[in-house]
């Protein structure tokens, strides 16, 4: 499915375009269009001004002269389905609706939703939502999107693409992202989903370039065959699909239904179909974040061989306890590494994995990026794990040589950092390499990594 119009517009119409730019929904979405510098072309609609926020104004989408790839509606639900009746056919592309009061208001709400998905398809327009706070393409622009997260004047884009059922949620978890240096490209509020559902959001993000790592928010699973297709492409691919699914409780099943108006299906089943098909599931949105960020900042592990270093012993075990519960190997040094090592740190340093520097490199920042770096050249790993407390005075020296091991390495890496300075901190956010604060966190996302490497690089060929 070409979701081009969607992601990519050339036109964006939005109904109910607001002269108040501080209004939720048309008002704020058509400033923040116009704030971000989106590459299209901006038409407000309102039938009761001329102009809006300095822009020409039209009546209705039928005045419109020319297709309009997307039309966003942010008008009341009564409305909307009379405003689709009176466009032509092919006129617009795809209709993005922002009102609630459909079917998460129930049977009567939910008639009213398939009379609207009813008459999009009469008239030739895909629809996200409704329910939806809209849809983000941060690399052209296009912010048309009610979150507050976009009303600010710089937005840093990255690799990762977010589809999420809940807008506020997803809207949260961008801004949460952003205050750790992690960033998105994408992001679709897919709402209710009455026409385009996750999966179809998703299969765009595979074939976009920019996109490494797919993100998702889902309290349901509406096209089962969809989502495993999407997840063997994925595979192929070799783009991760992390996902936060909730609803595996009664109670939590049942204010998923509410929310969205759908049906949610077995826990254990969305289970099952992660597992059989290298679907990462995340168990809350700490370990999301933690999990993205190691995807989206190292490059693939060509196996499961994980070394771990630390300069004290506690982190170290942490860190091996937590990889070894996710299935991967920590296997001893080889007699070539242990003599190299023992070489280069102090005499009562234990050359182990893990491998305890002793808390005397601490105020050597050299010194443990070339036992990273030592570990990583080594052809008995196939990653690295970095545990280190503070190190304030060696801080900043420690992330300039480890950054040049992520530009000359061509292995994963993380580190864990335990309370780090501020300054150092701010570095940290942009460092080429993932930072997590704790150790047996970072080894357990470092792990899920490998892991789905492993499985990647060992399915077999689609026919």
């Amino acid at each position: 499915m070409d979701l081009s119009a969607l992601f990519d517009p050339k036109t964006v119409a939005v109904v109910g375009a607001s002269d108040d730019s501080t209004r939720m929904g048309g008002g704020m979405l058509l400033r923040f269009m116009l704030d971000h510098g989106f590459k299209g072309t901006v038409i407000p609609v309102n039938p009761k001004r001329d102009t809006v926020q300095g822009l020409k104004t039209y009546p209705s989408l039928e005045a419109v002269p020319g297709p309009i790839d997307l039309a966003v509606f942010a008008i009341p639900a009564a409305l909307i389905i009379k405003s689709l009746e009176a466009i032509p056919v092919g006129h617009v592309k795809m209709g993005n609706i922002l009102t609630s009061g459909f079917a998460e208001m129930g049977e009567e709400g939910g008639q009213v939703q398939k009379r609207l998905v009813e008459v999009a398809r009469e008239k030739g327009i895909r629809l996200i939502g409704p329910n939806s706070l809209g849809v983000v393409n941060i690399n052209n622009g296009l912010i048309a999107n009610m979150a507050q997260f976009f009303d600010k004047e710089h937005l840093d884009s990255g690799p990762i693409a977010l589809i999420s059922q809940s807008g506020a949620f997803g809207s949260s978890l961008i801004a949460d992202a952003d205050l750790h240096g992690v960033h998105f490209s994408t992001f679709v509020s897919s709402g209710n989903e009455a026409d385009l559902e996750f999966s179809d959001f998703a299969q765009a993000a595979l074939d976009d370039p920019h996109i490494d790592v797919i993100c998702g928010y889902l309290e349901t699973i509406r096209n089962g065959a969809g989502f495993i297709g999407l997840a063997q492409r994925a595979i192929e691919k070799k783009k991760p699909v992390v996902v936060l699914k909730v609803g595996s409780s009664d109670v939590g099943a049942a204010a998923a239904r509410s929310h969205t108006g759908a049906l949610v299906g077995s826990d254990a089943v969305a289970d099952s179909v992660f597992e059989t098909f290298n679907v990462i599931r995340a168990q809350d949105s700490l370990e999301l974040l933690e999990i993205i960020k190691v995807f989206s900042r190292t490059p693939p592990s060509r196996g499961t061989r994980l070394g771990i270093l630390s300069h004290s012993g506690g982190a170290g075990v942490m860190a091996a306890d937590a990889a070894i519960a996710q299935g991967i190997t920590v296997p001893p040094l080889p007699d070539t590494l242990r003599e190299k090592l023992t070489g280069m740190l102090p005499a009562y340093a234990v050359p182990g994995n893990p491998l305890d520097m002793t808390g005397g490199v601490s105020l050597q920042g050299e010194l443990m990026a070339d036992c990273v770096r030592a570990m990583l050249d080594s052809d008995a790993f196939d990653a690295a794990l970095l545990c280190v407390n503070l190190i304030w005075r060696a801080g900043d020296t420690l992330v300039e040589k480890l950054t040049e091991i992520a530009a000359e390495v061509n292995k994963p890496f993380a580190v864990s950092w335990v309370a780090p300075k501020a300054d150092t901190y701010e570095k940290l956010k942009a460092a080429p390499f993932p930072v997590l604060n704790d150790p047996a966190r970072a080894a357990h996302a470092l792990a899920i990594k490998m892991t789905f490497d492993d499985r990647c690089r060992t399915a077999p060929k689609a026919a």
